[in-house]
């Protein structure tokens, strides 16, 4: 049996374990058994005795590959194995929103670089939807019931595919003509519904017809703009809330030199504005120098970056000139984690290694393992059309790790101690240098057997997301975040799994419509474990972590690291900025964020004295929030 997490279980319930054909849930082994079956059969097969060692691997949290692989792997029909993607812009704003809308809907996060979207005026387009009286959500609708007359009628087909296309239609409208355009959402399965072929339950046409609303009122103003594009992709991402599976993910990211930058910086700091998307500020060795030599825009920038993270931790910063190194195109923008810098329509990769668990399969054996795993994963032959040449020129993956603290405690190492230059760094340097060559060797061969070209890139750190939160390890390269806290877990109104929590801990979601979040009380074994070795993150100066974010960089992750300084509540955006001069330059992505920036955040510290009383009042609620629950939160599974 696996040893699961506090909330592992229920995180696995909630999040990977899909229906059975009898009507029931997939167990873990059962959901473990179809992700390495669907994952050999894309090449054919394995090596003797792979299956049962990646069984192994999996079924014990000692390496889990990304959460899209649980979900989706041997699942037959179609198999959406990438996490993220970049939307482009090659193809103008419809191919671009269609990507957008489509990699969302089927559960991906998407990032994309609006630096250089020309400003555009497009044909002004009455819109009109229709939706039958007889529709159980037409009220909701708010539509006409049947098309007016004079009005090229759409008609919006019940599929993934029927969405993408309404958006598109709009979208040609308003470049092409004709200046009105009736889309009708009658055939629109009603909200409740399940979805079979991805799973989950259905969210009925109104908020489709919201986001076509949205959409049309944006291309109908004067000129549109960077900051219009994204507000273009944030109401699709805001209209992808489809039952208890999907939520969207988005990264967006402009250039330091760009017109508009000062705007773009400042867009997400009042509270619900672009909700949708993280932002980073791209910069270059060139930023760096002018900074250095007081130069005026770029020192109004930093200092506007390191505000905005002091404030309310936006935006990040992604240095393209460290990125662009061993790169075989442009990669502008990230995924919206920041972890995998990424070409025009490229997907990500992932699956990781846990080094909390020593003990079972040895760490070389489980990088060799997940490396040849994901190899696999690019031979998968459901891929958007616009992916495909990209995803074959690259084959790119993204083997990563996460029970990081805790590796470094069962070795005596406290975590600032990486920061000193010393006997400790040294060690751990040694030991991930080995690590990322088994990756990178195991790759290369499995790539050359099979015919392939041997990946751009090969390793990274990302948050982990709820991966970590199975075997209740820290998440990626963070510390423990804090011993005692709230974890904060968002559900669909439509689940019935909030029907276990008592009233006391679910509220709505202040962000999300038709969703609730369920608040747990949790504390950290690590500390009654390692005593006074463990430092939870809001012990550790700011550069005693990115001196982490710093190693694992350099020896460990070619493609790069997602990783979030937690500042105190009232950092000053000086020490910031100070940080951001000696970082900066050599990080490829860098994000801080400081405590209670956000009402209900994934996470909340709280003191010893909250906790006691907050556990009093709880005492009764301790099924899913026993002992603890650690790590950072990615909102892509």
């Amino acid at each position: 049996m696996p040893e699961w997490g506090p909330i592992g279980r229920e995180v696995y319930e909630r999040t990977y374990s899909r229906r059975t054909a009898a009507g029931g849930r997939e167990t873990w082994p059962e959901t473990v058994a179809r992700t390495v079956d669907g994952n050999l059969a894309l090449a054919g097969g394995g090596e003797p005795g792979e299956r049962e060692a990646l069984v192994e691997m999996i079924e014990s949290f000692q390496a889990v590959p990304a959460g899209r692989h649980l979900w989706v792997s041997g699942v037959p029909g179609k198999q959406y194995l990438f996490n993220c993607h970049r939307a482009g812009w090659s193809g103008g704003l419809g191919e671009h929103a269609a990507f957008l809308f489509d990699a969302l809907m089927v559960g991906g996060g998407v990032g994309a670089d609006y630096t250089s979207v020309p400003e555009t005026r497009y044909k002004q387009v009455e819109l009109e939807i229709v939706c039958n009286h007889r529709h159980h959500d037409a009220r909701d609708v708010a539509g006409l019931p049947t098309a007016p007359a004079g009005y090229p009628a759409v008609v919006a087909h019940d599929s993934r595919e029927g969405w993408v296309q309404t958006l598109a239609a709009l979208v040609s409208a308003h470049v092409h003509g004709p200046g009105a355009i009736a889309i009708d959402l009658s055939h629109i399965r009603q909200a409740g519904d399940p979805l079979k072929r991805f799973g989950g339950t259905a969210s009925g046409p109104a908020p489709l017809a919201g986001m076509l609303r949205e959409v049309n009122a944006v291309l109908n103003r004067q000129r549109v703009g960077m900051l219009d594009y994204m507000e273009i992709d944030h109401a699709i991402a805001s209209c992808v809330v489809a039952g208890n599976v999907r939520r969207s993910a988005r990264m967006s990211i402009v250039r330091w030199d760009a017109p508009g930058v000062m705007d773009f910086i400042k867009c997400k700091s009042d509270d619900g504005a672009h909700w949708s998307t993280n932002i980073s500020v791209g910069v270059d060795d060139a930023f760096w120098l002018s900074c250095a030599s007081g130069q005026e825009h770029a020192n109004r920038v930093l200092g506007a970056v390191a505000e905005g993270m002091a404030a309310n931790g936006e935006p990040g910063l992604y240095n393209l000139s460290l990125a662009a190194v061993g790169e075989r195109g442009d990669v502008s923008s990230t995924n919206p984690c920041g972890e995998i810098p990424l070409e025009e329509w490229e997907p990500c990769n992932l699956g990781h290694i846990n080094l909390g668990i020593r003990d079972g399969i040895p760490h070389r054996e489980r990088a060799r393992l997940m490396a040849r795993f994901l190899v696999r994963a690019t031979m998968s032959p459901d891929v958007h059309e616009l992916q495909r040449p990209v995803l074959e020129r690259n084959r790119r993956i993204g083997v990563g790790l996460y029970g990081v603290h805790e590796w470094m405690l069962s070795m005596g190492v406290a975590y600032s101690a990486v920061e000193h230059l010393g006997s400790a760094r040294r060690r751990l340097d040694k030991m991930l240098r080995a690590l990322y060559a088994d990756v990178r060797a195991a790759a290369r061969s499995y790539c050359d057997e099979l015919g392939l070209p041997a990946p751009v890139k090969y390793t990274t750190i990302a948050p982990t997301g709820t991966i970590s939160l199975l075997s209740g390890h820290t998440a990626g390269a963070h510390p423990v975040l804090a011993r005692h806290f709230l974890r904060r877990v968002r559900y669909a109104d439509t689940d019935p799994a909030l029907e276990a929590y008592p009233p006391a801990m679910v509220e709505p979601c202040a962000w999300s419509k038709n969703t609730s979040v369920v608040s747990m009380l949790c504390e950290d074994p690590l500390a009654a474990k390692y005593g006074r070795l463990v430092e939870d993150a809001h012990d550790l100066t700011i550069s005693e972590q990115l001196a982490v974010q710093d190693l694992l960089q350099d020896a460990w992750a070619d493609n790069a690291v997602s990783y979030t300084v937690a500042l105190p509540q009232a950092a000053p955006p000086g020490e910031v900025r100070t940080a951001l001069l000696e970082y900066g330059p050599r990080l490829k992505g860098l994000t801080m964020f400081p405590a209670l920036s956000r009402h209900q955040q994934p996470i909340e510290r709280l003191t010893q004295e909250q906790y006691d009383q907050m556990s009093a009042k709880l005492r009764a609620v301790t099924a899913q929030a026993e002992d603890a629950c650690v790590g950072a939160a990615c909102p892509v599974r």
